[in-house]
């Protein structure tokens, strides 16, 4: 009888009480209980205009006004630009964002995500700075869930010394702009996973 009680209150510690959603879009962030049958207790849902992203739980979104930073790893600093914060993850911006996303001006997939018209520092080397390429190393049309698709490009950015500009290394960004619903993706650090985490976008 008292394996019987130990093994039950064993198996009810591990059944997922809860689930967080995080809204973007809204006044405001809520909290919901779901179902275990619909949330892994390993997985949680995170929502930006009208996109929901199943993320593990160990990843964070930071909401920032009119965008939510998705922190998945990595000791945060700050460095004044939304593009080079040292921590690893990635970026969802709104339309706000997006109308600024080529030096002050609108974005264009035809380009980075470089919103800054001066130096900005290198995600994964703070001390040097980022030099914009002028081609995609990939591009296509990605699928985002049902019935929406997005322009999918990957920029090999090089990272120069500011003494000199001699190179010190780079990083790929990744970038998925879906105009109609307005949302960007921006990715720095080739998140694992996060491609196909957006092909099973679910939308409302």
């Amino acid at each position: 009888m008292f394996k019987r009680h130990v093994a039950l209150s064993v198996a009810l510690a591990l059944l997922p009480l809860s689930a967080c959603t995080v809204h973007v879009g809204t006044n405001s962030t809520t909290r919901r209980h779901t179902s275990t049958k619909k949330s892994s207790s390993f997985e949680k849902r995170l929502e930006f205009n009208g996109m929901a992203l199943q993320v593990p739980y160990t990843w964070r979104g930071e909401t920032d006004g009119s965008r939510m930073h998705v922190v998945t790893g990595g000791d945060c600093q700050k460095q004044g630009y939304p593009e080079a914060d040292t921590c690893r993850g990635f970026w969802l911006f709104g339309a706000e964002d997006i109308a600024r996303g080529d030096e002050g001006g609108p974005f264009t997939p035809a380009k980075p995500f470089y919103p800054q018209s001066d130096s900005v520092p290198c995600p994964n080397a703070p001390e040097t700075f980022q030099t914009t390429p002028q081609a995609p190393t990939a591009e296509r049309l990605a699928q985002v869930g049902t019935g929406h698709r997005g322009d999918y490009r990957e920029w090999d950015i090089t990272c120069i010394s500011p003494a000199g500009g001699a190179k010190e290394g780079g990083f790929t960004q990744r970038t998925l702009h879906l105009p109609q619903s307005r949302i960007l993706v921006v990715d720095n650090w080739e998140t694992a996973g996060l491609v196909t985490r957006l092909e099973q976008a679910t939308w409302s």
